[in-house]
């Protein structure tokens, strides 16, 4: 992940607080229904969050939803799994320099 592009992308954006507090309640519904096999809601969270991304010019995290997106079409949980996981560490570490610069402007 190039830290310094994604992060100049994030806190340069007007959106950083809409980003704070949607994408971690997101995710952590990303984790729920993946627990409850959820696929529907579980596609549909996936979308919001590929759209968040898409408008900060995150292109890493539109990708790990894509890929996300084809692990619900096939129903491979296994995968879906890490895909969550994958999408968690982005975001965390997005927020971790967001806040961290951010809190400079």
């Amino acid at each position: 992940m190039n830290d310094s592009f994604y992060q100049k992308c994030l806190i340069s954006s007007e959106y950083y607080p809409l980003f704070v507090e949607t994408v971690l309640i997101d995710v952590q519904k990303l984790y729920r229904q993946g627990r409850k096999y959820d696929f529907i809601s579980l596609s549909k969270t996936t979308h919001r969050l590929k759209g968040m991304f898409a408008l900060l010019n995150l292109f890493l995290g539109q990708e790990l939803c894509e890929v996300l997106e084809q692990h619900i079409a096939n129903i491979n949980t296994s995968e879906i799994k890490k895909s969550i996981h994958h999408i968690n560490l982005f975001v965390s570490t997005l927020v971790q320099q967001g806040e961290k610069g951010y809190d400079k402007n």
